[in-house]
């Protein structure tokens, strides 16, 4: 925190009780990293997870310049990991980590090349072919309703009666709010 919030870090410093603490926190080094935390392999997937990223955020810019969507969360978004050594990092995290990850409403993932013939036109954006080999990319606007809280779009808004603009992770969170 402290190179890039100096003076609230500094100010964190100074009601530090320590007794063998430097003058400044600006004096001090950075604390050794245990080489016990490190992990190759999670380190290798999020890489992996961070280049399919980077290659659907490209396609939901394409979606947004021909004006299917406005804006990330107004996707739906179908990843094709045709594969395998994509397979595995995306099965791994899973549905909602990948969603929140590609900050779109609603995922697709299937484990197989494109169908033939699957083109942009004016209800998707496809990325074909993608800088990660093996990763197609299509954007489509995503389905339901757009939860008045969260933004992202669902199937389940106005399905509650009591709360009618939420969506189905939105409507627990306000009720147990209210100590329901």
């Amino acid at each position: 925190m402290a190179p890039i919030l100096t003076f609230t870090a500094e100010e964190v410093w100074d009601h530090l009780r320590a007794r063998d603490k430097a003058a400044s926190v600006h004096l001090t080094d950075f604390p050794a990293v245990d080489r016990a935390w490190l992990d190759e392999g999670l380190e290798r997937r999020w890489e992996t997870l961070l280049r399919i990223r980077g290659e659907t955020a490209k396609a939901l810019e394409q979606a947004r310049a021909a004006k299917l969507i406005g804006a990330a969360l107004d996707a739906h978004v179908t990843l094709f990991v045709a594969d395998p050594s994509l397979q595995r990092p995306v099965s791994q995290a899973g549905d909602r980590l990948l969603r929140e990850l590609l900050i779109v409403s609603q995922l697709t993932v299937t484990e197989t090349a494109p169908p033939s013939g699957l083109e942009s036109g004016p209800e998707r954006v496809v990325l074909g072919e993608t800088a990660v080999p093996g990763l197609a990319v299509e954007v489509r606007h995503a389905d339901g309703q757009k939860c008045g809280r969260c933004w992202t779009w669902s199937l389940a808004v106005g399905r509650d009666p009591e709360h009618p603009a939420l969506c189905e992770r939105c409507v627990p969170v306000i009720r147990a709010s209210a100590g329901r």
